[in-house]
């Protein structure tokens, strides 16, 4: 358990900005479980979503800065057309498409899949469906996070 705790402040240290940026986002992931309000929830999550783009942007993970460029996307698109299952599709589209030219390995897939996910969650589910829906996304995130050496992520 030591050697774990060193092995973090010493990735910590090489990066400090990067993982407070990280670390910021987590915790406003973290508040946004525990509102009752959907529409809290996604404005805490839009918040969330920009502190991660910088964070990914820092670390040079294009696919997962893109993925979450889509979530901001999604987010005011589910606002304006709730249920739309063109919207929706439109969005999923938009995904590929973005996807096709920030894909860099087989772990580029976790965001996207993450993305879409995320995207039939804010179209058409609410509550605790909502919830569940991301906390799918977070299990894909967590692994990513892992695999790209984001210590905050995890």
């Amino acid at each position: 358990m030591w050697e774990l705790f060193v092995s973090f402040i010493e990735h910590f240290q090489k990066n400090p900005f990067v993982e407070l940026t990280g670390f910021w986002a987590m915790i406003i992931v973290f508040f946004a479980y525990l509102q009752k309000d959907d529409l809290r929830v996604k404005k805490l999550m839009l918040l969330s979503t920009l502190l991660w783009m910088s964070h990914f942007y820092m670390l040079g993970v294009y696919t997962a800065l893109a993925a979450n460029a889509l979530w901001i996307v999604r987010f005011f698109l589910s606002q304006r057309f709730w249920r739309s299952k063109h919207a929706f599709i439109f969005v999923i589209w938009l995904t590929f498409f973005i996807s096709y030219f920030t894909i860099d390995g087989i772990w580029s897939i976790l965001p996207i899949i993450a993305s879409m996910i995320g995207a039939f969650g804010y179209f058409f589910l609410e509550k605790i469906k909502l919830r569940f829906a991301m906390l799918a996304n977070s299990m894909i995130w967590i692994v990513y996070h892992n695999e790209i050496g984001s210590l905050t992520g995890m």
